[in-house]
């Protein structure tokens, strides 16, 4: 036996965590990690490596197999790998997303265009909180026509004022149901983004809004006064003032 087949043998049968710091991967097209008892991988890219990536061809393919695997850290390259993953699910009718893939995501906002139409794609999470002018957030709008529920799990902010040209269509024609969760009453930027999302949700017929500390009086004040807001510019498109205030939770 070689040492270089022993020394395999012996990782493949006591390895439980590895770090790869500083890669540069240069011309190398696959990387195979074989490691049944591996619990923690790291990887850490070269960041002084160029920002411009290249194509999915061009990347280094690392395929792990460790059924006993419970973490993994990965950083650098995430976003353009992230993009062209996001490419291939275009056909997908559920999508959850995390705020820090979103913002990870603005570091190739030049690719965004080039995104797909997700014509079927009816109910989109965001599990982490995000701000409504987010480049990745708005793209991922305007390609989802038939959009039906929006989840803001995390929480949303709105910073600046922000206007939508165009509309995302889905909000004129299929978003009936918006989830807001951690909304804080005092909170301007959070009560800006509500106001932003009814104001151009045209079809909406339902809201929710859920807070930390579940203040119901308060926060059903504020559920009114964002219903009557909606009628003023909409006319009664809200059928009852039951539709946000009776779902305060």
């Amino acid at each position: 036996m070689t040492v270089n087949k022993l020394v395999e043998s012996t990782l493949k049968r006591v390895l439980e965590g590895l770090k790869l710091k500083s890669c540069r991967w240069g011309n190398l097209k696959l990387m195979s990690i074989f490691a049944p008892k591996l619990h923690t991988l790291h990887i850490f890219e070269n960041d002084t490596q160029e920002s411009d990536l290249g194509s999915p061809s061009d990347f280094c393919r690392v395929t792990i197999v460790a059924d006993r695997l419970k973490k993994f850290y990965y950083i650098d390259q995430a976003a353009l790998r992230m993009l062209h993953l996001l490419m291939e699910l275009s056909n997908v009718e559920k999508l959850t997303l995390c705020s820090y893939t979103i913002e990870d995501l603005i570091y190739v906002a030049g690719q965004l265009p080039h995104l797909p139409m997700f014509n079927n794609l009816m109910d989109l999470i965001i599990d982490e909180d995000v701000c409504l002018d987010c480049p990745f957030l708005v793209t991922i709008l305007q390609k989802a026509p038939c959009l039906r529920t929006l989840n803001f799990s995390g929480g949303v902010t709105l910073l600046f004022d922000l206007i939508w040209d165009p509309v995302p269509p889905c909000f004129l024609s299929h978003l009936k149901w918006i989830k807001l969760s951690y909304y804080e009453e005092e909170n301007e930027e959070e009560l800006s983004a509500v106001k932003f999302l009814l104001k151009n949700a045209i079809v909406l017929e339902e809201i929710i809004i859920t807070t930390r500390e579940y203040p119901e009086m308060s926060l059903g004040a504020v559920a009114y006064h964002l219903w009557k807001q909606r009628n003023d510019l909409h006319g009664n498109t809200l059928k009852t003032e039951e539709a946000i205030v009776g779902r305060i939770r």
